[in-house]
């Protein structure tokens, strides 16, 4: 068994703030240092895209949002012109020097994407060779920066998921800014998703691995530190039984979406009537209790592209068929053990389906719930 890497944790609660932002920790630049005195492979993983995450006013606390998707604009920076770009409509503007609402000047970027940690490594180690990654595979100038680092002809690789792709294999040191946003999303995958993510990371480096966070003892790192991929697993099994989530239910996510907030709610709450009535005529008494409907509930992005988006979930309990056992040697998603339906399971889950307007959205096995 190859030797593990060393498994640091840094808690960013002990840190004192300083005056200017920066993305990583005193700690975390020195042993970069270190690194590139030795000519070593640096990886730097963040999940999200753009220079930052919003601009805050600091004088009123106005956040530059999109108008057509309520959600915060991303700080970018293209062809030295610096622009506000939604990752959900695309919508593009010029980045502001004001505050619409006050006037005021005192802009802040708040948190940090691929971008920002960048323009941070390039400030800190102007002769350090370094790329970022972030697109589809296709795109050869993509695949000649995973060439070129592999060879040793990049000092530092940042990217998103992009990085997770078998076309890299291996780097000395792997750097994670933080994941804590992540960890909290409401939706039931999420933590298994950054854990293999980590995972994934932490089986490619060879020397050391850091992971920056505010939330220090969370479960994840203990069950990486120890390369406990399989007890992580039994745990998620074990809460995923008792509350019915897949792979012991198969998830039907239903989406409707209007552009006035009150009609979207209104035949949200129309259509879960309808299938709680649907139920109790056509699906035998016997096996009503195997649906369960939940909702309204607003999606988690409620306004994109002008639209506000409600969700109903139904959870379809299996009855003839279920999931296997977890393996001793099982490390996939959970999800991979969702049994296949049986004929009469699909034929009693379509008698609901089928009441459901065109104008919804069905997502069967849908890929988050947010």
């Amino acid at each position: 068994m190859p030797n593990l890497p060393i498994f640091k944790i840094i808690d960013l609660n002990a840190i004192p703030q300083t005056k200017e932002y920066q993305p990583l920790s005193q700690e975390v630049y020195s042993t970069i240092s270190e690194y590139l005195e030795q000519n070593k492979k640096i990886i730097i993983f963040i999940n999200k895209k753009g220079l930052a995450r919003s601009i805050v006013c600091q004088d009123c606390g106005y956040i530059f949002n999109c108008s057509l998707c309520d959600i915060p604009l991303v700080f970018h920076k293209e062809n030295n012109q610096s622009l506000l770009r939604c990752h959900h409509c695309g919508s593009t503007h010029e980045a502001p020097t004001i505050c619409p609402q006050c006037q005021g000047h005192k802009l802040k970027l708040l948190g940090i994407g691929t971008e920002r940690v960048l323009e941070d490594i390039k400030k800190h180690f102007p002769s350090s060779l370094v790329a970022l990654i972030e697109g589809p595979m296709e795109d050869d100038k993509e695949k000649q920066i995973m060439q070129q680092f592999q060879e040793g002809h990049l000092n530092i690789l940042i990217g998103t998921t992009a990085l997770l792709r078998p076309q890299i294999e291996t780097t000395d040191l792997t750097i994670v800014p933080t994941v804590d946003t992540f960890l909290s999303l409401p939706d039931y995958q999420s933590e298994e998703k950054i854990f293999f993510n980590l995972w994934q990371l932490k089986n490619i480096t060879q020397d050391k691995m850091i992971i920056q966070t505010m939330i220090p003892k969370h479960k994840i790192f203990n069950f990486l530190q120890d390369q406990l991929v399989f007890p992580f697993l039994q745990e998620e099994n074990s809460w995923r039984q008792q509350l019915l989530w897949p792979p012991y239910v198969q998830l039907i996510k239903l989406t409707y979406s209007h552009k006035n907030i009150t009609q979207a709610q209104k035949a949200t709450e129309q259509l879960k009537k309808l299938l709680a009535l649907q139920i109790k005529q056509k699906i035998p008494t016997s096996l009503q209790d195997n649906f369960i409907i939940s909702g309204p509930a607003p999606a988690f992005i409620f306004k994109e592209k002008n639209k506000y988006h409600y969700h109903l979930f139904i959870k379809f309990r299996y009855f003839e068929s279920s999931p296997p056992l977890l393996p001793a040697d099982f490390n996939l998603p959970l999800t991979t053990l969702a049994p296949l339906p049986t004929q009469n399971e699909l034929n009693q889950r379509n008698k609901i389906l089928q009441i459901i307007p065109p104008s919804w959205k069905i997502e069967v096995d849908p890929k988050n719930i947010l």
